[in-house]
């Protein structure tokens, strides 16, 4: 792939999006820590958050 060419976002990458769909604006909420991230309901999720997630599924899964 040539390096200048813009690989599609990963499926997961749509999860920071999930409750601004159809809205004008994404449903942030900047003062969110990760412990509240985890049990919102009310915004989206930020992509710094959803890559520690995932990251810890993936130790945690390849260790079971």
């Amino acid at each position: 792939m040539h390096p200048l060419r813009l690989r599609p976002a990963p499926d997961w990458l749509s999860l920071s999006r999930a409750l601004g769909v159809g809205q004008p604006a994404p449903a942030t909420c900047p003062d969110m820590g990760l412990v509240t991230a985890l049990f919102t309901t009310t915004c989206d999720w930020r992509v710094s958050d959803l890559v520690l997630v995932f990251s810890i599924g993936i130790v945690v899964q390849r260790r079971a």
